[in-house]
C-alpha cells in the first residue's frame, strides 16, 4: 500500500465526505426520508395523531397484509425447488464439476444465512421498493492452542555449547483461519448513499454507512496493519456515538417514553464509518477503490478494490422499477391513497356508532350557543336558544354505516387491484370466486403472473448477481481443499473442492421462477384435459389425476388420496352388498294396516315376485303393474 501523506489524507476525506453530503442532500430534498418513514409507519400500522382524543384511531392493517403475502410468494417463487439454482458447464468434460461447485455454492448459502437475510432483503424491497445487498468474503478465526517445545544451551566452563537441556512443552495461543466463505448482508436503506446521477449500484460511486465500536477498529489494525491505517489508533472515546444505526431517520418512536423505567445496559458508543466504493485517483490513475473514513476525519482504509470483479460489492433489487430513477416503487406507495382513505373510513364508522349509542344532549336555555364550548364528542351537551318539545332531549345522530361497509369493500378491491395482491394470493377463500378446478387454477395463475414478473425481474438481477459474486469470491480467495456436501441420488456424501475446480468456466441459472412456470402450465393443461374428457369411457381417469396430483406437488405420491382399481372394485361390491341387503330389509318389515302381515313370495312364480297384502309387490327399478289393465296389455 503506498504512504498517504498528510494533504493525500485531506483530499480523500475531503472526496468521501463531499459525495456523502452530496447525496443525503439530494435524497432530502427529494422527499425520500419523509416517504421512507411515511411508507415505514403505514406497514407498521402506526396511526397519525388526531384533533381530539374520543375520536377513533384505529389503522386497518392492509398494507401490512399485502407485503407480507407479496414476500411469501416471491420467496415461494424463487425458492421453490431445491437447489434453487443450476450449474451449467460450458465444456462437455465439466458435468461432474459443474455439480461440485452447485454442492459448493449451496453449502455456502446455508452456512452463510442467506435465504434468512433475502427474505429480510425481499420485505425492504417490497415496503420502500428499492433493497441493496452487499457481498464480501468472510473468513472465521478460531483460537487454537499449540504447544511449543522449549530448551536452553548446556555450555561448559569455556562457554562452548555442548547440547540443550529439554524445559518441556508451552502453550501459546493463536488465531487460525478455520474456514472462509461469501456473506450476503442485506443493508439498510438509509446508511446507502448512491452517487445521485447513477440509476445502478455499479454506474458510479456509492457509500456504505456503517457503525463499529473502537475495540473492533483496533483489532482490525493488528490484524491487518497493511490495510487499516495508524490512524485507527488517533480515534478517542469522544469521537463515538450511542446511534447505532441511520433507522432514527425513518422510524417512529410509537410513543415510547425517552426515558423508560427499566434501564437497559449501557453499550460502548459507535464510530461511524463511510465507506466508499468506486473510481478514485491512486497512484495517479482512477482505478475501483475502497476508501473508508472514520467520523468525518480520520481515513482509515484507502486501498484498491480488493476484489477480482473490481466491481462495487452490492446488488439492487426493486419490486417496480421506476424509468431512469435509482429507486423503485413499493407497496406502500401504490396503496397510500387508499390506506388512509380506509382508516379514515373505518374510523369514521366506528364514531357513527359511539355517537349513535352515545347522543349528545340539547339543553334549552335563555341565553345563545356558547359557541368555545361546542365539542362535538358522544355524550357531549350543547345549549340552545331554539323552542324545544322538553327542557332536554337528545340530539338524534343518522346512522351511515351500512354505506361505509360498501365504500370499504370498495377500497379493498381496488387495494387488490392496484397492488396485484389478491385473497387468492394472500391464501383467502373468496365467495365471489369461480369455485371449480379448472376456474380456480386460472384464478391462481392469473393472480401469480404478475409476482412471476417480478421474480423474474430479481432472479435475473439479484440472485443471479449474488451467486456471480460467491462464485468470483470463490475463485478468488478458496486457497485450499474444501470439503463440502453433497446430495444426490444416492443421498448424503462428502466430496473435495479444490481451487482448479472453482477455476472453470460455468453458466449460473436461477431455477425457481423457471420450474414454477413450467409446472403452473403443465397442471393448468391437464385439468382442461381433464374438463373435456370428463366422462369418456377410453380416458384412464386415474392416471391422469395421478399425473395433476404430480404437477401440483400435492404430497409425496398420489396413492394417499387416490383409490386404486382394486379399491374401486371392493367399495363397488361393498355398495351393492348395503343395496341388497336395504332392499332386503325393507320387504321384511311388517306391513301398516295388515296386523303385522309381512310379504310372502307368490307360490308359482318360482319366487321371483313378492306379495304383500294378498298384491305383487312392485320390484326396485321397475314400475309397478297398473290395476285394471289385462295381462296381455301390460307393459
Amino acid at each position: 500500500m503506498e504512504v498517504i501523506t498528510k494533504s493525500d489524507n485531506t483530499k480523500y476525506i475531503d472526496l468521501v465526505v463531499g459525495n456523502q453530503s452530496d447525496s443525503e442532500q439530494f435524497l432530502r430534498s427529494s422527499n425520500y426520508y419523509d416517504e421512507w418513514k411515511a411508507w415505514n409507519d403505514q406497514y407498521r400500522c402506526i396511526p397519525a395523531k388526531k384533533p381530539y382524543t374520543w375520536m377513533s384511531n384505529n389503522f386497518v392493517p392492509m398494507t401490512q397484509s399485502k407485503v407480507e403475502a407479496a414476500v411469501s410468494n416471491l420467496v415461494g417463487v424463487m425458492m421453490s425447488v431445491n437447489p434453487s439454482f443450476q450449474v451449467k458447464p460450458k465444456e462437455a468434460g465439466d458435468v461432474d464439476q459443474a455439480r461440485i461447485i452447485q454442492s459448493l455454492l449451496q453449502y455456502q448459502l446455508d452456512e452463510s444465512g442467506f435465504f434468512r437475510k433475502f427474505q429480510e432483503f425481499l420485505r425492504s424491497l417490497c415496503i420502500y421498493g428499492t433493497a441493496v445487498g452487499k457481498i464480501v468474503w468472510d473468513t472465521k478465526f478460531q483460537q487454537v492452542t499449540e504447544w511449543t517445545p522449549k530448551t536452553e544451551p548446556i555450555l561448559s566452563l569455556f562457554g562452548m555449547q555442548l547440547g540443550q537441556k529439554f524445559l518441556g512443552n508451552f502453550p501459546e495461543v493463536k488465531d487460525k483461519k478455520v474456514y472462509g466463505y461469501p456473506r450476503f448482508i442485506p443493508c439498510n436503506l438509509i446508511d446507502i448513499f448512491p452517487d445521485p446521477t447513477s440509476i445502478d449500484v455499479h454506474d458510479g460511486w456509492i457509500i456504505h454507512r456503517t457503525y463499529r465500536s473502537r475495540d473492533y477498529l483496533l483489532k482490525m489494525h493488528e490484524a491487518y496493519p497493511d490495510i487499516y491505517t495508524k490512524e485507527i489508533l488517533k480515534i478517542e472515546e469522544s469521537d463515538t456515538t450511542e446511534k447505532n444505526d441511520g433507522n432514527s431517520e425513518i422510524q417512529s418512536d410509537l410513543g415510547r417514553d425517552a426515558e423508560p423505567q427499566v434501564k437497559r445496559q449501557e453499550k460502548e458508543g459507535k464510530v461511524e464509518l463511510f465507506e466508499r466504493w468506486g473510481l478514485a485517483e491512486q497512484n495517479g490513475e482512477l482505478v475501483p477503490s475502497c476508501i473508508t473514513v472514520a467520523n468525518s476525519k480520520y481515513l482509515i482504509r484507502n486501498t484498491a478494490n480488493p476484489f477480482w470483479h473490481q466491481m462495487n460489492p452490492f446488488v439492487k433489487g426493486t419490486y417496480i422499477p421506476a424509468d431512469n430513477d435509482f429507486y423503485g416503487i413499493g407497496i406502500p406507495e401504490i396503496l397510500e391513497g387508499l390506506q388512509h382513505n380506509l382508516n379514515e373510513i373505518f374510523n369514521q364508522r366506528n364514531d357513527n356508532i359511539n355517537f349513535a349509542l352515545n347522543r349528545p344532549v340539547i339543553v334549552k336555555t335563555g341565553a345563545g350557543v356558547n359557541v368555545k364550548k361546542i365539542t362535538l364528542k358522544p355524550g357531549g351537551v350543547f345549549t340552545t336558544q331554539e323552542e324545544i318539545d322538553s327542557s332536554i332531549r337528545f340530539m338524534d345522530i343518522p346512522d351511515y354505516t351500512g354505506n361505509s361497509f360498501r365504500h370499504i369493500a370498495d377500497m379493498e378491491r381496488w387495494g387488490q387491484e392496484a397492488s396485484g395482491v389478491t385473497n387468492i394470493t394472500m391464501g383467502i377463500s373468496d365467495p365471489s370466486q369461480a369455485d371449480t378446478a379448472s376456474g380456480m387454477a386460472m384464478l391462481q395463475r392469473a393472480s401469480g403472473e404478475r409476482f412471476m414478473a417480478i421474480a423474474r425481474n430479481l432472479e435475473n438481477n439479484v440472485f443471479k448477481e449474488v451467486l456471480k459474486f460467491y462464485y468470483q469470491l470463490d475463485y478468488q480467495f478458496l486457497e485450499e481443499e474444501e470439503e463440502v456436501r453433497i446430495v444426490g441420488e444416492y443421498g448424503q456424501g462428502w466430496t473435495k473442492v479444490s481451487p482448479e475446480v472453482v477455476r472453470r468456466n460455468y453458466d449460473l441459472i436461477p431455477a425457481g421462477v423457471f420450474t414454477m412456470e413450467n409446472k403452473g402450465q403443465k397442471s393448468l393443461r391437464l385439468i382442461q384435459f381433464l374438463n373435456i374428457m370428463k366422462g369418456n369411457p377410453r380416458l384412464k381417469e386415474t392416471e391422469l389425476l395421478k399425473k395433476i396430483y404430480g404437477a401440483l406437488e400435492i404430497g409425496d405420491t398420489p396413492d394417499e388420496i387416490i383409490r386404486t382399481e382394486k379399491e374401486m372394485n371392493e367399495l363397488q361390491q361393498l355398495a351393492e352388498q348395503m343395496a341388497l341387503q336395504m332392499v332386503s330389509q325393507a320387504l321384511e318389515q311388517p306391513i301398516p294396516g295388515q296386523g303385522g302381515q309381512k310379504g310372502v313370495k307368490t307360490p308359482g312364480m318360482g319366487g321371483s315376485q313378492n306379495m304383500v297384502g294378498g298384491e305383487i309387490a312392485g320390484t326396485p327399478g321397475v314400475p309397478p303393474v297398473s290395476p285394471g289393465i289385462p295381462p296381455q296389455d301390460r307393459v
